[in-house]
């Protein structure tokens, strides 16, 4: 996922918790563009990856989540 946002130019990646899905956007060139829809029972696994390559406290909840992971790519 961040792989194919960085060779898409995005600048950041949206996870978005739906009532059945976890929708996917990219932002590339100011604007949100929907990626995909992943499954609802992947939400949990995915937000808490993410939070942890983020250093983020994946404990916290019921606040909009706001961080960033530095990943070298090649």
């Amino acid at each position: 996922m961040i792989i194919e946002a960085v060779n898409m130019r995005a600048s950041d990646i949206h996870l978005e918790p739906m009532g059945d899905r976890v929708r996917l956007r990219y932002r590339i060139d100011g604007v949100c563009v929907e990626r995909d829809n992943l499954p609802k029972r992947m939400q949990n696994a995915i937000l808490a990856r993410m939070k942890l390559m983020a250093g983020m406290n994946i404990a916290e909840k019921g606040i909009p989540p706001d961080g960033r992971i530095k990943l070298p790519i090649q």
